[in-house]
Parts: C-alpha cells; structure tokens; sequence
C-alpha cells in the first residue's frame, strides 16, 4: 500500500452516514524522550480518546494492528509543545569522534477524518524522533543545539486553502 497526498476539496466527499459518535477524551502525553542510540526515524501520534493510530503520516484505527486499511484525513490545527535537537558525538570502534545530528519533537495535532458517516474530529499527540547515527556506534556526548519546553503557537489550516492536503492509501 503507498501513501498518496491530494488536494482536499470537500465537494467531492460523499456521506453515507448512520448514527455514530466519537467521544474525544484529554491528550495522552509521552513518556520522557530517552538518548537515541541507533540510527533512526519515527514519527507516531495517538488520539486522546484512543480511537486512532499515525504512523509515519498514515492514520489507522487503533484496531487495525496489521495496519491494512488507512483512513483519509487532514490536518486542521498543528502545535509543537516540545523540542529537543542537537547532534551526538560518537563512540565505539571507527567512530572517530564523528558528529550525527538528532531530533525530538512532541506536538499536538487536530485531525478531520473522512469516515462512511461524515468527517469526525480527533485530536492526537505526536512524537517524532530522529537521528543519523550508524547503529554500530553510541552517543558519546550529547550536544544540545536547540531544547524548547514552552509550546509554540496554534497553527490553524484552512480547508480548501493552498498547502492543506488530504492524506489517503491507494493499493
């Protein structure tokens, strides 16, 4: 399955809709970050009410666990409420000292998601980490290049507006 991104565009939604209700719960929040010690990419959320799953930009429901069916969706509201980024200096044999840069970020997102019913509203936590070191070496000593623990500013998407996409699987 790939992941394709297209332009949203409301008019061409259909709405075959029963009764169905989403309850949106508070935020889950994460775990403290821990170094990163392979090299490394993942960028995860979860809905606070624990309906829905992201993985690498693509939205499932937490049921799904074989990931076989993703959902459409947009993103409507983005706020980063942490950051952490620097680089490590390596360790281990061959290592000489080489710097690999690392990322940390946690946010929160707002979700509309295209369902049989209609579109629905989930707000999800994210967590994306990411470094370039090679597997075979450790952080040696971490330097901090940027390390932000105030949340940044809402930043709200309008549907149909340039540079909002819509986010679905094609087989």
């Amino acid at each position: 399955m790939q992941n394709v991104h297209h332009r949203r565009n409301r008019s061409r939604r259909t709405r075959t809709c029963g009764a169905m209700t989403a309850a949106l719960a508070a935020l889950l929040t994460f775990p403290g970050v821990s170094n990163i010690e392979a090299s490394d990419y993942s960028n995860t959320c979860k809905s606070g009410d624990g309906q829905y799953v992201m993985d690498d930009g693509a939205l499932y429901r937490a049921t799904d666990k074989e990931r076989s069916s993703s959902l459409t969706y947009a993103i409507l509201e983005q706020q980063v409420l942490s950051r952490r980024a620097g680089h490590c200096i390596a360790k281990g044999p061959g290592a000489a000292d080489q710097k690999y840069d690392f990322e940390w970020v946690k946010s929160r997102i707002l979700v509309e998601i295209d369902t049989p019913c209609g579109q629905q509203h989930a707000k999800m936590t994210c967590e994306l980490a990411s470094d370039g070191m090679p597997a075979a070496f450790q952080c040696g000593r971490e330097v901090l290049d940027r390390t932000d623990q105030s949340p940044g500013p809402n930043v709200r998407y309008a549907i149909d507006s340039p540079g909002v996409w819509i986010h679905t699987a094609r087989s």
